[in-house]
């Protein structure tokens, strides 16, 4: 094989890893923007939508070390600040383990969504976690 035929494998190697490359960071970029916060969106498809994602990017995996940093990051990121917010999380008897919320959250305006975690990372877990989710605006 020539050297010329080399070079040219090797350039379409190069340029098959930066487009892969930038598919990777652009997706976790449009999966955040997917989050549809316009006038017509109600609170609880908002809440739906942002516990999907959390799901997705195993976000939300981090409850069970009690690891709230990264979840509290991202909601302060994601949710516009006209909106308020209060995360639940609650084990199998339906005790409060542990909340957060922005201060103008408003109890009487919000709706939510929720869902029941067994496990990470594929790991079934033994204790489940329900973790509820409400907006207000």
């Amino acid at each position: 094989m020539s050297r010329e035929a080399q070079a040219r494998i090797i350039e379409a190697i190069l340029a098959s890893f930066i487009i892969f490359s930038s598919l990777i960071v652009s997706s976790n970029y449009l999966q955040i923007n997917s989050i549809n916060l316009d006038k017509k969106t109600d609170n609880k498809e908002i809440a739906s939508g942002i516990l999907s994602f959390l799901i997705q990017t195993n976000i939300i995996g981090d409850v069970y070390e009690m690891k709230y940093n990264r979840l509290i990051n991202f909601l302060e990121k994601t949710i516009p600040l006209e909106y308020g917010y209060k995360i639940e999380i609650y084990d199998e008897d339906l005790n409060l383990i542990w909340y957060h919320q922005r201060d103008n959250f408003d109890p009487k305006k919000c709706d939510s969504a929720y869902v029941i975690l067994n496990g990470k990372n594929g790991t079934e877990y033994v204790n489940m976690l329900i973790i509820v989710l409400c907006i207000s605006k």
